[in-house]
């Protein structure tokens, strides 16, 4: 996402709120978040149980999507009070692209934690991503996590991981590095990105007391 990106959203945001219709559907080119690791291809996309997350992946204080107070830091909060989803696919957003995840918005360095139990297939640096991590779920559900300021030491491919391990921290890697800072997240089924899912509504349900919550290491 660019600077100008950015601030396009944040107009589009704004103008919505004023008036009082929904968050705009905006979007920035969408982050390429297909798996690149030895892991189980699935590539129908339908899955036999929808996402579920247990933890919320942003460990402080945040804002979920955009919205006219997205970068006014003191109206960031510890759960979903401001909460809303900037998911778009490419037919339905307000300029070009699709934006086929949810960006939260945190201090860089805030911690990022798994949301769900499940395998690492992905740890890795791409030029658009950044640092980039993705772990497979029971279901066969994908969690991607990107444009972190580093990833934590012990995220080696094909390990288990748990929900609420610390996997990395906010950060604004790859197209982010004009300044951006946040983490972008998405959910998708085995390696088809694009048939990826809105995470709000899962993110939402987690989105409570995010700020006292302990992280595992």
């Amino acid at each position: 996402m660019t600077a100008a990106d950015h601030a396009r959203r944040l107009a589009i945001a704004a103008a919505t709120v004023a008036a009082g219709t929904l968050a705009a559907c905006v979007a920035s080119s969408r982050p390429l978040g297909r798996a690149a690791a030895a892991a189980a291809s699935l590539t129908a996309p339908s899955l036999p149980a929808p996402p579920r997350l247990k933890q919320f992946p942003v460990r402080g204080r945040h804002d979920t999507g955009y919205d006219a107070g997205t970068d006014q830091r003191d109206r960031w909060s510890c759960d979903d009070a401001r909460s809303n989803s900037d998911f778009c696919t490419s037919t339905r957003c307000t300029w070009h692209g699709a934006h086929l995840g949810n960006d939260i918005w945190a201090d860089e360095g805030t911690p990022v934690v798994a949301t769900v139990d499940g395998t690492l297939i992905q740890s890795e640096w791409s030029d658009y991503s950044g640092n980039r991590i993705t772990i497979r779920d029971a279901s066969g559900w994908s969690h991607f996590s990107a444009h972190l300021q580093r990833r934590s030491a012990e995220m080696a491919v094909g390990r288990a991981i748990r929900a609420g391990e610390v996997i990395g921290f906010v950060g604004k890697t790859g197209s982010a590095a004009n300044g951006v800072v946040h983490l972008h997240y998405s959910i998708y089924p085995g390696d088809d990105y694009e048939s990826g899912v809105d995470p709000w509504p899962y993110l939402r349900a987690v989105e409570h007391g995010v700020c006292a919550a302990t992280a595992t290491r």
